[in-house]
């Protein structure tokens, strides 16, 4: 099943997204002072497991009113490109554009005044922290929102509340902020990389739109497949594809609330189990010649693009050999790193995420996208297109981003699609595309 942008295809869009964008958060410029300070341990995992602990952590300071405090990471696997001086956040040369950001959000960085004027606040140690202020797992509500409601009655939490870590912070049930007023896009609307990774990926894509053919983003994750038997790598793959049966009241709870007029009409809407269980996406696991054809992704009428970590060789070879194409990181002009503490460290690790984020940001702006059930880049893929075609008013023509994020238990109505079709006249027109 593949996800699918109507688009006005122009070498403006990246100017006309970024105006639009703006528009539509300049109204947060209007809040009230926040209350104080939301602290946050990273937990493990590389850019795209910390971009979803960003996500919470975000939307969790915006909706209790507070400022988020961004400490420098000084660990390979924490560190996501943030700027580290005044002049890189200015200039765009850092990684990641905070314009959009900042005016969504109230957070700090080690560089800003506020980190100077209250530093003793936000260097404390968690150990001399009031234990009501501090969310241990296992040892608070695993609902963020609710240990927040708490902690915010407390006058010894006025000035700080901090999260330790936990992989499990990241699941959406326990960071639903939606009864706040906060939704679960809005942070992947504003987290945007600056213009010379977006501006050269955008006019890639327009490049191959004058081949008339409609675009196919592909995303194969081969992490720690050649660490451990490929076999067993595959089963664990497997399992975690498998996990969307178990999320099947999530789904329904969602379709219930997101697709309520529909279903008050008595119209009969896709059951994801079945869709799940007949696409079998854990064959996405182990990527073969028959897969890719089988679900349409080759033929002469369609442009695949791939996305890959390029750690396995020969489903590389597979798939160029079929046709695909990738971005060229060759003809990127790079802006002028500061140099500083550590740049060669620093240096080793951006050239590391900008290649990730360079076909990560050409598949989230592909017609369609084929993306791998146990990869968070996969999955912070479709929040951006998700986030995308929300605030361009696009029209989403499948569900399988619905397939990879309500497998972590979603709970965005924009990964919910509300189709009126029965079951086997929509596979048929999935498989016909």
């Amino acid at each position: 099943v593949f996800l699918k942008l109507k688009d006005s295809h122009n070498l403006f869009r990246f100017k006309k997204e970024t105006d639009k964008m703006t528009d539509a958060s300049n109204a947060a410029n209007r809040r009230p002072q926040p209350r104080g300070y939301i602290t946050f341990e990273r937990f493990g995992g590389r850019l795209n497991n910390q971009l979803l602990n960003y996500d919470w952590a975000f939307r969790i300071s915006l909706a209790f009113n507070r400022k988020l405090f961004i400490e420098n990471a000084e660990k390979r696997e924490h560190w996501i490109g943030l700027p580290r001086s005044k002049l890189e956040e200015s200039q765009l040369a850092a990684i990641w554009d905070l314009r959009l950001l900042r005016q969504q959000f109230n957070f700090v960085m080690e560089y800003d005044d506020e980190f100077i004027r209250d530093n003793k606040i936000l260097t404390k140690a968690t150990k001399d922290l009031p234990p009501n202020c501090v969310w241990e797992y296992g040892k608070a509500s695993k609902i963020l929102t609710e240990f927040m409601e708490i902690a915010d009655k407390f006058p010894e939490c006025r000035d700080r509340v901090h999260f330790m870590s936990s992989s499990g912070l990241v699941h959406p049930k326990r960071t639903d902020t939606r009864k706040f007023g906060v939704g679960p896009l809005l942070f992947w609307s504003a987290m945007r990389p600056s213009p010379y990774l977006q501006e050269p990926t955008s006019k890639f894509i327009e490049s191959l739109r004058t081949k008339k053919k409609p675009l196919f983003g592909i995303h194969s994750r081969s992490h720690n497949s050649y660490d451990e038997p490929q076999a067993k790598a595959i089963r664990r793959c497997s399992r975690l594809a498998e996990k969307i049966l178990d999320a099947g009241n999530n789904y329904m709870n969602t379709k219930a609330e997101c697709c309520k007029a529909d279903t008050e009409k008595g119209i009969r809407h896709i059951n994801l189990k079945e869709v799940y269980r007949d696409l079998k996406l854990s064959s996405a696991c182990n990527f073969t010649e028959e897969y890719i054809t089988k679900h349409g992704l080759a033929s002469q009428n369609k442009q695949m693009v791939y996305a890959s970590d390029h750690e396995n060789k020969q489903v590389d070879a597979l798939i160029y050999g079929l046709g695909a194409v990738s971005f060229d990181v060759s003809v990127v002009k790079r802006p002028a790193f500061e140099r500083g503490k550590g740049d060669s460290k620093y240096k080793k690790w951006r050239n590391t995420i900008e290649l990730v984020l360079f076909d990560m940001l050409t598949v989230s702006k592909t017609d369609y996208f084929h993306g791998g059930p146990s990869s968070t880049v996969s999955h912070v893929i479709c929040y951006w297109r998700l986030a995308r075609a929300k605030l361009l008013g696009l029209e989403e023509a499948s569900n399988m981003c619905s397939l990879l994020l309500l497998s972590t238990g979603s709970y965005t109505c924009d990964a919910i699609t509300c189709n009126t079709l029965p079951f086997k006249e929509f596979i048929d027109i999935v498989y016909k595309q």
